[in-house]
């Protein structure tokens, strides 16, 4: 259906915490997309008719259900295993409430090295939900292992990064996700 329109507010709210002697645990909650229900309108909802037994054309207006955003509830917590001031090993929990799909469970690891001039990391994870092994009936279709890399470039005195990051996640059906990415960092 052409020229229809539905205009609404979503908001996003969350909160950070970080502590530890050397800032090692981090927790964070965030609500998205919460917001009042929204319904379609527009002429993309009328359709003409003509009576047969008379000629006569008439309009109907179909109505459109309203309908909420697909808000959801993330909450996670990470804790940094410091082995050297050159190498580290983040790990990583999430928890996803989806409101119109099954909830979701995360795990990432995260391990970093830094050299004088360059930094690598290397990253793991894996998402569950429920019924994660029917495709027939699961709801997402990112779910189960992830990869990827990094690798930056420490530029200038305040060591800038520049660098490329790889991933790869597992899209059910649809096969492997491969992203490639940049990075500039300046602060």
């Amino acid at each position: 259906m052409t020229n229809m329109k539905s205009t609404g507010i979503g908001m996003d709210v969350g909160i950070k915490y970080v502590t530890g002697e050397k800032d090692q645990i981090k927790f964070g909650i965030a609500l998205k997309n919460v917001g009042p229900t929204m319904k379609f309108k527009g002429d993309g909802l009328s359709q003409q008719a003509t009576y047969s037994s008379t000629a006569q054309i008439a309009t109907l207006n179909e109505r459109s259900q309203e309908f909420e955003l697909p808000a959801l509830l993330n909450i996670g917590g990470s804790y940094d295993f410091n082995f050297d001031e050159k190498q580290k090993l983040t790990a990583a929990l999430g928890y996803t409430a989806n409101s119109f799909s099954y909830d979701q469970f995360r795990l990432g690891f995260d391990y970093g090295m830094t050299q004088e001039k360059v930094a690598f990391n290397l990253r793991a994870g894996y998402v569950y939900e429920k019924n994660i092994f029917s495709s027939a009936n699961r709801s997402n279709a990112l779910v189960g292992p992830t990869a990827g890399f990094s690798v930056d470039a420490l530029v200038g005195k305040n060591k800038h990064a520049l660098g490329i990051e790889y991933c790869a996640r597992f899209a059910g059906v649809f096969g492997i996700i491969h992203t490639i990415g940049a990075t500039i960092s300046l602060k």
